[in-house]
């Protein structure tokens, strides 16, 4: 078809160029259940696949300099300027879509805590972009803006 096929994850082989090509993770003949492909001798079950590709992940982005994941909640989506245009005649935001928001970013911030510490890392850092952005509207003057 014109493309070099991939090689599989275990390959000797799998180095430099060809790796920039991909790997595949694939056992022929298995499937979801551990059932399948028990005629196989040679196969490697679904959730050792899994297994494989988690840690081929970990090590690529390490590898890369990932040491931490920064995630960024939600912004006041109530001041978008679409939202702004369409629905504010004062500039004033919408109090319904702002109150998403509000209830959105806690709930992240305590979902990526608990991830953290399920995997005994902080690896996941929480960013309260609604905050950061109200903060900017509220005291442009804090971050060298003037109106005059």
């Amino acid at each position: 078809m014109g493309w070099e096929a991939t090689l599989p994850y275990l390959s000797p082989e799998l180095r430099g160029q060809k790796l920039l090509v991909g790997a595949n993770f694939a056992s022929a003949g298995v499937g979801v259940l551990n059932d399948t492909g028990i005629q196989f001798v040679n196969i490697i079950r679904i959730h050792e696949q899994l297994s494989y590709f988690e840690q081929y992940q970990r090590r690529r982005l390490h590898q890369l300099g990932a040491r931490r994941v920064l995630v960024t909640g939600t912004g006041p989506l109530g001041c978008v300027p679409a939202e702004l245009a369409q629905h504010s005649r004062s500039g004033e935001c919408a109090q319904e879509l702002q109150h998403a928001a509000s209830l959105f970013n806690p709930q992240l911030k305590k979902m990526l805590s608990q991830l953290n510490e399920e995997i005994g890392s902080n690896v996941f850092i929480a960013a309260n972009t609604n905050q950061m952005h109200m903060n900017f509207i509220s005291n442009p003057q804090n971050f060298g803006m003037s109106f005059e």
